[in-house]
């Protein structure tokens, strides 16, 4: 199946931003592609039930990039690295040393509050949770909302410089992003490689 039409079967309202996960040979699934990026999301291990496949999230994914406006290859590169590196291959929607942190892409409490209040349809539920973070955590971690936490993250918490130095040189904007978006260092182990995973998935180079 050609990207484009892989695309809209999962996501019919991407549009003209069907090329949204394409790779640049134009034959690529969003599948293939967070395969290639994190190949360990092929399956999941029998104990970690909160774990999702690259099938299962992809089309989550998908809409989430559409929804927070991000089409350039290096940015959703660079959130999949992020919440993959986060989220150990999507196994994982809780800190399990901290209730209060979650959804894949691990947020803390002040961002988890955040995301929670930035979503209309699950306002009654926020509204009720007042303000306990450990509970908006469990509201969140819908894989409707679990995946859309990276993407939301980049369009809201970084400015258009970090966005701009992703798009025209990555390499440094990913650096830019782990510093002053996400506040790690992005030599951390283990972070490089995945994004070099990313990068090599999307033909960034």
């Amino acid at each position: 199946m050609h990207i484009s039409h892989a695309l809209l079967a999962l996501a019919p309202a991407l549009g003209a931003a069907a090329p949204l996960l394409a790779a640049r040979d134009g034959q690529k699934s969003a599948v293939d592609l967070i395969l290639a990026a994190l190949p360990a999301t092929a399956s999941c291990p029998a104990d970690a039930p909160e774990c999702r496949t690259a099938a299962q999230a992809a089309p989550f994914l998908i809409e989430a990039m559409q929804r927070y406006e991000l089409y350039t290859y290096p940015e959703i590169a660079a959130v999949i690295a992020l919440v993959g590196f986060e989220s150990v291959n999507f196994r994982y929607k809780h800190n399990i040393n901290n209730p209060t942190q979650g959804t894949s892409n691990q947020m803390t409490q002040r961002f988890i509050v955040e995301y929670a209040q930035s979503i209309p349809e699950i306002a009654p539920q926020v509204t009720a949770a007042a303000g306990d973070a450990a509970k908006l955590v469990d509201i969140l971690i819908d894989d409707k909302y679990n995946f859309g936490s990276g993407p939301w993250f980049l369009h809201t918490k970084c400015n258009a410089d970090v966005r701009s130095a992703l798009q025209t040189t990555p390499d440094q904007g990913w650096a830019r992003y782990m510093r002053e978006c996400v506040g790690v260092d992005p030599n951390q182990s283990g972070r490089q490689e995945v994004w070099a995973s990313a990068k090599k998935a999307f033909g960034i180079a």
